[in-house]
């Protein structure tokens, strides 16, 4: 699979190839976020409900929000001098499993609020919980060991990727029966985000970068739980 974003704002794997990490370890995203698309919001419009999906009549619309950690210790920020210290960890939220459009954002944001953990720790043990047990390693081997090795990190936000949903649910493949669902928002990259790499200049995020993409979000609903699909 590609990466979260296009070539052009990927950074070089030359010189500084490890950092390179640090903005292509959402590796698996552009199946599911087709941000080179050209939708408008106001195409997504009428995306309000879900078809058949239960709902609580939350809103949705807007920032991606994800309130469930787990704390560990004193949480001390990254900064340009240090990694960040006991960085709360996300947890699958109770209703993560729900086939309801609470259910559909709680899985997404949880999906989403581990990429960030990823991007800011190395650590890439919750966002197994979307996939499987040794898929971090596989997947984000270089982003792991650029932390490890403490050669590099992202600092100045929590939350280097951002997602804005545009409508309140997400609407539903025709003929699916109720199991794969489109969810548009734009997704872009946070422009407080830097990076820090060990004798390197800090790399702030470009305007590029940070510029709002049109995403679609593939769910499907399958064997009792949410996942993120690459079918239309």
């Amino acid at each position: 699979m590609t990466t979260f974003f296009t070539r052009r704002t990927a950074l070089g794997v030359a010189v500084a190839g490890a950092l390179s990490a640090l903005t292509a370890c959402a590796s698996d995203i552009r199946p599911l976020a087709d941000s080179t698309g050209s939708a408008s919001p106001s195409a997504s419009a009428s995306a309000s409900v879900a078809s058949g999906l239960p709902s609580s009549g939350k809103s949705y619309k807007g920032p991606m929000k994800f309130d469930s950690y787990e704390k560990t210790g004193e949480y001390v920020p990254a900064s340009a001098t240090n990694p960040a210290e006991n960085m709360p960890k996300p947890v699958p939220p109770a209703n993560m499993k729900e086939h309801s459009v609470d259910g559909a954002y709680a899985f997404l944001s949880f999906w989403l609020a581990s990429l960030n953990y990823l991007m800011m720790t190395g650590n890439p043990a919750p966002i197994e919980h979307i996939y499987y047990n040794g898929y971090g390693w596989e997947k984000y081997q270089s982003t792991i060991k650029l932390y490890a090795s403490g050669a590099g990190w992202v600092y100045g936000t929590e939350t280097p990727y951002i997602v804005e949903l545009l409508t309140d649910a997400p609407r539903e493949v025709p003929g699916s029966d109720n199991t794969r669902f489109i969810w548009e928002g734009y997704s872009y990259m946070d422009p407080k985000m830097m990076r820090h790499y060990r004798n390197q200049p800090e790399k702030a995020t470009s305007a590029d970068e940070s510029k709002k993409r049109v995403a679609r979000f593939r769910l499907e609903y399958k064997d009792g739980k949410w996942e993120l699909s690459s079918a239309a």
